[in-house]
């Protein structure tokens, strides 16, 4: 295919998988990637509904902060609270464990974790002191910590303030 421009390309491979312009460019310019299964990662297509990804960041041109949140690999372990709140959908809060689609809850979706990795993979907070002290003066509830593991059946009843608040 080197040599090729993409729209010839385009008409002579297999569509089944999804074939971004980067990718069109790679295959052009006669660049080859070997295949790692270490790359293969579950993640949410939309709510409810998993798939496979080839998590690399040479085939995956727009992986936004998705590394920061489950590492280079895509597979670290992390906790998100996913919003959406536009004209396709009201209201939609929910917790995934793991990748997902750019516009996994609704076009403008939000997502946000306690933790992030670092380009080494070493988990690091994502709420600092000071947004930690905000929440706790705002709600005047010094129990308040960054943990989800630590929020209360009382805490959690503030999720949906927070995301009234939002609009």
């Amino acid at each position: 295919m080197k040599g090729k421009n993409w729209k010839s390309i385009r008409d002579i491979v297999d569509n089944s998988i999804k074939w971004t312009r980067s990718v069109y460019q790679y295959a052009s310019k006669g660049v080859i990637f070997t295949f790692n299964q270490d790359l293969i990662s579950k993640a949410y297509y939309r709510p409810f509904t998993k798939m496979f990804v080839y998590f690399s960041k040479n085939l995956n041109e727009t992986q936004y902060q998705m590394p920061l949140l489950f590492g280079k690999s895509g597979k670290l372990k992390n906790k998100m609270i996913c919003y959406a709140c536009n004209e396709q959908t009201p209201l939609l809060l929910i917790s995934i464990d793991s990748l997902c689609d750019l516009n996994f809850c609704a076009r403008g979706s939000f997502c946000f974790s306690p933790k992030i990795y670092n380009s080494n993979d070493i988990e690091e907070d994502n709420i600092t002191n000071w947004a930690l002290k905000q929440f706790q003066e705002h709600y005047k509830d010094k129990t308040i910590k960054k943990t989800i593991s630590s929020i209360t059946s009382t805490q959690s009843s503030t999720i949906p303030r927070i995301a009234k608040n939002m609009n």
